[in-house]
């Protein structure tokens, strides 16, 4: 759950308990829990898209993209149509991308998945 949304299950939080480590290590606390975390440029549909520095804070991002457009996609037949369209040529289009990267220069923190 970490590695996604940047919050701890109950779990690590019960170890910390248990093995009496009561103060959250600092590679835990992710830059938007912190008082800064205003400080950090996040693209809206209004300004120029900023590559982010966390694959956390970009994958973020997609998902409340993705959500948005989730909604507006559904009001009707022909909005979710359309959008079920979009979506598979989006995917299309970052599978591309992601093939050309790969071949100048594979990442260490690449996230696998299958699209539509």
């Amino acid at each position: 759950m970490f590695e996604y949304s940047g919050i701890l299950c109950r779990h690590v939080l019960t170890v910390f308990t248990v093995t009496n480590v009561l103060t959250l290590p600092s590679h835990y606390i992710l830059k938007r829990w912190t008082r800064n975390a205003k400080t950090m440029v996040v693209a809206d549909e209004h300004s120029e898209i900023q590559v982010h520095e966390s694959l956390t804070t970009r994958y973020n991002n997609l998902c409340k993209e993705a959500i948005k457009f989730a909604e507006e996609g559904a009001i009707a037949s022909e909005t979710y149509i359309s959008a079920l369209v979009s979506l598979r040529e989006g995917g299309k289009k970052v599978a591309g991308v992601k093939k050309s990267v790969a071949r100048v220069a594979p990442s260490s923190s690449q996230v696998s998945g299958n699209w539509l």
